[in-house]
């Protein structure tokens, strides 16, 4: 997006294509492959739940249905076959709103529009760090309590943003020993 956008070739229609083709076939097979079973096994009152989040996983919004449905880690949640959508959701929100933000700030210099950035990153943060503790379960779906985490992806794009690729094999190879360590 920086190099595109600084290079005035960038298309907005073509950014979300690609996301479209990148997320959207695993996306509809995941949730055609819910709909037989939910049919057979879900009660109607479940069914209407079920179909409701289908919705709204199509409309990436599932989070904002999940926050005013579901207890995350409430025993219900196991019936909710979309539920894990709602990370998706604030993905695809998150990567609805960050384009027309850098097409926002694209006559600015690469720094300052990095450094508008990252202030968003750090207003997301500590609204994240106020909102668990007013209401945790309310604050692990909603779209502002995460857009940091994304963000500091894009922090890390416009660090990288015009630098030569360099192999990272061997913080893989730390990254996943620490992964494996903690599972055991």
């Amino acid at each position: 997006l920086i190099g595109e956008i600084e290079a005035g070739n960038f298309s907005i229609a073509r950014f979300y294509e690609r996301r479209a083709r990148r997320i959207l076939p695993a996306l509809f097979f995941v949730m055609f492959a819910c709909l037989p079973f939910s049919y057979m096994w879900m009660m109607p009152e479940q069914l209407e739940d079920f179909a409701a989040s289908v919705v709204t996983v199509a409309l990436s919004l599932s989070n904002f249905f999940f926050l005013s449905q579901v207890d995350y880690f409430a025993p219900r949640a196991d019936l909710q076959p979309l539920l894990h959508t709602w990370s998706l959701a604030i993905e695809e929100q998150y990567y609805f709103l960050f384009p027309l933000l850098l097409l926002a700030l694209r006559g600015f210099k690469r720094k300052t529009a990095a450094f508008f950035v990252c202030a968003l990153v750090f207003l997301s943060f500590a609204f994240a760090e106020w909102a668990w503790r007013e209401n945790a379960e309310r604050s692990f779906f909603f779209t502002l309590s995460r857009f940091w985490e994304i963000g500091t992806g894009s922090i890390c794009a416009f660090a990288m943003a015009g630098r030569e690729q360099r192999s990272s094999n061997i913080l893989s190879v730390i990254g996943l020993t620490m992964i494996i360590y903690s599972i055991f």
